[in-house]
């Protein structure tokens, strides 16, 4: 939510596994289009990091 500056009204959604694979996407407020991404990884602050920089770089800012 913080590097996609995302908020409260936000269509964005995470999923994080016990093995640490995270599952994470953002939507148009409509839902006509969303981006999804998925990373594994040991450290859960920066896999958030980059799963949200991954979701940028797809497009998520535009979404938002």
């Amino acid at each position: 939510m913080r590097v996609l500056e995302a908020d409260c009204h936000s269509a964005v959604g995470a999923h994080c596994t016990p093995g640490l694979r995270l599952v994470a996407w953002v939507g148009a407020a409509d839902g006509s289009v969303w981006v999804r991404d998925e990373l594994e990884g040991d450290d859960p602050e920066a896999l958030g990091e980059a799963v949200a920089q991954r979701l940028l770089s797809a497009g998520a800012k535009d979404l938002l």
